[in-house]
C-alpha cells in the first residue's frame, strides 16, 4: 500500500494548442493547470486566451520576447492571483478584459505590474479587486458601463493609470491607498474613497459629469484633485482634504458637507470655479485662494461661524449670514476680490474674525454687513470695508492700511497704524472712531508728513500716541495725524517716540476737529522730558528703533551759549525754517554742541530773537513788521557778515520810516514764499525798546 503524498503548488508554461487556460493540455504540466506559476514564452501558442471557469494563480510571467497575450474572463467567472502577481520582462503589456459578472482578484502581496485592465459589465456587473496589501502597480485600468475597481484592506493603486467613464466605478475601501496613481474621471465616471482610505499622492482629475467623493473618514492625503468643466469634487460625513491640493476650474465644483473639513489642504478656486460650504462643514486650516471670477460661497452653512486656514485672491468670497474666521495657519495673504453678504443660500449680515499671527490685506471693495473684528495678527484694509457696521481691534492685534473702515473701536492692547509701512498716509473711518485707554496710535513721521486718520463722524480719544521718526532732516514743525469731521472728544494719555532727532521734544495739540504733532526744538533744554517705556506689538514690516529715552544731561552752558541756543529754539518753535548751516546743530550734543554754539555771535542772536518778534507782530498784522522784519528777512536768507545786516537794518528804518507816512503801503520781503507781500502801515506810535 503506497502513503500518501502531500499536495504541491504545480508551475507550468503555457503552449497550446487551444485557447482555455482550464484545460490542463494546454499547459506543459498536462494534465494539470498550474497553480503556481504560469509563464509565458513567444512559443508560438494562442495569445488570446479565455478564462471560462473559476481558478487561481500565484505568479504569472511574461518572459523576454513574448507577444502581446490578452485574457478574458468569461461571465460568472472568478480569476485569482494571489502570489506575486504579474511580472512581465517582455516590451508587450499583457491585457486581462473583465466582462458581466466577472471578477479580477489580486490579494496577498500580488501586483497587476504594467497590465491593461478593462472592466466592461454591459450594463451588468464587471469588478477588479485588490485585497490585503496588494498593488496595481503599473497598470492601466479602464471602467466601464459599470466595470468597477476597488481596492480594499491596505491596498494601493500603486503607480497605475486608472479612468473611469460611462457610469464606471473606482472605489478605495477601509485603509486602502490610491498611492501615486493617476486617476481620471470622465462622463459620469465616479471615483469613491469610503472608511479610512487614503488619495496618498495621487493626481485625481474629474472631467464633465464626473465625480470624486470622500466619506466617512477617509481622506485626500497628500493628492492633487481637480475638478474641471462639469466635474465635482465633494466631501462629505467626516472626511477631511487632508494636506492635498484641490482646485476647481472653469465649471468646475468643490464642494464641503456634512462635517467634513478642508483639513489643511491647500483649495484653490479659479475664474468660473466654484467652492461651497454646507451643514457643518469646515475650512480647518486651509489655505483658500480664490482667483478673479471664481467664487467661495458659505452661506449655506448651518453653524453661524466656519474657520479657514487663510484667504486670497481676486475673486468673490460670499459669507452668507454667517462668520469667517481666518488666519489660523499664520500665513500672510491679500484678498483683492470682495467679501460680500450672500451667496447660493442668501443672508445678511456676514462678518469677518482675524486671528492668526499672520497678515491679512484686504485690497478690494468689501460689501459685507457685520462686524470685522481683529482678535490676532494684522488686517490691513488698503482697500474698503466702509459697510463692515463695527471694526473691533484687540489686545495684541492691529489695523493698518490706507484704505476706508467703518465705525472701529481699538480696545485696549490693540494698535492702530494708518497708511502703509514705511509711506505715511491716511486711513478714512467712515463713521466714528474710539481708541480705548492702553490702546495705541502709531503715527510714522518723515520730515516732510506724517500718517493721520481722518474720521467721517466722531473721534473720542483715549490711549497712547507712538510717533516712530524716520531718519532725515526736521526743518517742520506741526503734523496733523487725526481729523475729525464732526468733532473730537478726548485726549491721548500719553506720548512716546521713536527715533526722534536729537534736540527736540515732541507734544500733541488738541483742535476741535483735528490733532496736531509738534516739534519742538531743545538745543537747550528744559529738563520736561519724561521717559515712560511701553511695549507695542510687533507690527509687520515696521523696525521701531529703540523708544527714545530721557534726554542726556545738558553740559554746563555759558551765557553766550544759552542766549544763542535760546534764540535759534525760538526761531523754529515760532514757525521758522531754519538753514541747513542751522540744522546740523540739533545732531549735536555735549562739548560738540558747546563748540558751535561758541562760533556763532551774537548778531544771530539779534536775527533770531528779531524773527520770532517780527513772526508775532506780523501775525497780529502790527506796523511793527515792516520796521523790524524789513531786516530780518533779508538777513536771515543771505547770512550775511553783521555789517551787511546793518545795510539791510537801514533798509528797514527807511521802510519804518515811510511807514509814518499817511497812505503809504510797505513792502516786505518774504523769502519764505519768494513773492512780496504788501502790508498796510498804520499810524501807531512805536513802542520802545
Amino acid at each position: 500500500m503506497l502513503a500518501a503524498t502531500s499536495a504541491h503548488a504545480t508551475d507550468g508554461t503555457w503552449q497550446g494548442p487551444g485557447a482555455e487556460w482550464t484545460t490542463g493540455t494546454n499547459w506543459s504540466s498536462t494534465p494539470t493547470v498550474p497553480d503556481n506559476t504560469a509563464t509565458f514564452t513567444n512559443n508560438g501558442a494562442p495569445t488570446a486566451v479565455t478564462i471560462s471557469a473559476s481558478t487561481s494563480i500565484n505568479t504569472i510571467v511574461f518572459a523576454p520576447g513574448a507577444p502581446a497575450y490578452s485574457f478574458t474572463l468569461g461571465s460568472s467567472t472568478a480569476f485569482t492571483i494571489a502570489g506575486a502577481g504579474i511580472v512581465n520582462t517582455s516590451s508587450n503589456a499583457p491585457n486581462f478584459f473583465v466582462g458581466p459578472v466577472s471578477t479580477l482578484s489580486f490579494t496577498n502581496n500580488s501586483t497587476a505590474g504594467n497590465a491593461v485592465i478593462t472592466n466592461n459589465a454591459g450594463g451588468f456587473s464587471a469588478v477588479t479587486n485588490f485585497f490585503n496589501s496588494s498593488t496595481a502597480g503599473n497598470a492601466t485600468i479602464i471602467n466601464t458601463n459599470l466595470g468597477f475597481t476597488s481596492f480594499n484592506d491596505t491596498s494601493t493603486a500603486g503607480n497605475a493609470t486608472i479612468t473611469s467613464d460611462s457610469r464606471g466605478f473606482l472605489a478605495f475601501l477601509s485603509s486602502a491607498t490610491a498611492g501615486n496613481a493617476n486617476i481620471s474621471n470622465n462622463a459620469l465616471g465616479t471615483t469613491t474613497f469610503s472608511n479610512g482610505s487614503t488619495a496618498g499622492n495621487a493626481t485625481i482629475t474629474t472631467n464633465f459629469a464626473g465625480f470624486t467623493t470622500f466619506t466617512n473618514s477617509s481622506t485626500a492625503g497628500n493628492a492633487t484633485v481637480i475638478a474641471n468643466i462639469g466635474g465635482t469634487t465633494q466631501f462629505s460625513q467626516f472626511s477631511t482634504a487632508g494636506n492635498a491640493t484641490v482646485s476647481a476650474n472653469f465649471g468646475g465644483t468643490t464642494q464641503f458637507s456634512g462635517f467634513s473639513t478642508a483639513g489643511n489642504a491647500t483649495v484653490i478656486t479659479n475664474p468660473g470655479g466654484t467652492t461651497l460650504f454646507s451643514q457643518f462643514s469646515s475650512g480647518g486650516n486651509a489655505a483658500f485662494t480664490t482667483q478673479a471670477g471664481g467664487v467661495f460661497d458659505m452661506s449655506g452653512l448651518t453653524l453661524p461661524a466656519m474657520i479657514a486656514g487663510s484667504i486670497a485672491g481676486g475673486g468673490t468670497y460670499f459669507l452668507g449670514s454667517n462668520a469667517l474666521i481666518v488666519g489660523g495657519n499664520n500665513l500672510s495673504t491679500t484678498v483683492s476680490g470682495t467679501i460680500s453678504d450672500g451667496g447660493a443660500s442668501g443672508g445678511t449680515g456676514g462678518s469677518l474674525v482675524k486671528v492668526g499671527t499672520g497678515i491679512l490685506t484686504l485690497a478690494g471693495t468689501n460689501t459685507y454687513t457685520g462686524a470685522t473684528i481683529v482678535n490676532a495678527g494684522a488686517l490691513v484694509v488698503d482697500g474698503s470695508i466702509a459697510r463692515s457696521s463695527q471694526t473691533i481691534v484687540n489686545s495684541g492685534a492691529i489695523l493698518l492700511g490706507s484704505g476706508t473702515v467703518g465705525s472701529t473701536v481699538v480696545n485696549a492692547g490693540g494698535v492702530l497704524v494708518p497708511g502703509p509701512i514705511g509711506t505715511p498716509s491716511m486711513m478714512t473711518v467712515a463713521g466714528d472712531l474710539t481708541i480705548q485707554r492702553n490702546a495705541f496710535y502709531v503715527v510714522q513721521v518723515n520730515p516732510v508728513t506724517a500718517s493721520r486718520v481722518n474720521v467721517i463722524g466722531t473721534a473720542s480719544l483715549d490711549g497712547t500716541v507712538a510717533a516712530v521718526f524716520a531718519p532725515g532732516s526736521y526743518l517742520r514743525s506741526s503734523y496733523t495725524i487725526l481729523t475729525a469731521d464732526n468733532r473730537r472728544t478726548g485726549r491721548f494719555e500719553d506720548l512716546e517716540t521713536f527715533g526722534l532727532p536729537r534736540n527736540f521734544r515732541a507734544r500733541l495739540d488738541y483742535f476741535n476737529n483735528s490733532v496736531d504733532l509738534n516739534l519742538r526744538a531743545q538745543l537747550i533744554g528744559d529738563g520736561l522730558s519724561v521717559f515712560q517705556p511701553i511695549t507695542l506689538p510687533p507690527i509687520p514690516g515696521l523696525t521701531l528703533p529703540p523708544e527714545d529715552p530721557p534726554a542726556p544731561p545738558l553740559p554746563p552752558f555759558s551765557s553766550n551759549q544759552l542766549n544763542v541756543g535760546r534764540a535759534i529754539d525760538n526761531f523754529f518753535n515760532n514757525g521758522g525754517t531754519l538753514p541747513p548751516t542751522f540744522v546740523s546743530l540739533y545732531g549735536l550734543s555735549g562739548s560738540n554742541l558747546t563748540n558751535a554754539l561758541d562760533q556763532l555771535s551774537e548778531f544771530t542772536i539779534d536775527l533770531f530773537s528779531k524773527f520770532a518778534i517780527c513772526r508775532a507782530h506780523a501775525a497780529r498784522k502790527s506796523h511793527l513788521y515792516g520796521a523790524v522784519c524789513g531786516s530780518v528777512d533779508q538777513a536771515y536768507f543771505s547770512m550775511k557778515e553783521k555789517q551787511s545786516c546793518q545795510s539791510e537794518g537801514e533798509l528797514g528804518r527807511a521802510q519804518a520810516e515811510n511807514a509814518r507816512k499817511p497812505g503809504s503801503r510797505i513792502m516786505s520781503i518774504s523769502t519764505a514764499t519768494g513773492t512780496s507781500r504788501p502790508s498796510r502801515a498804520r499810524r501807531t506810535p512805536k513802542p520802545t525798546t
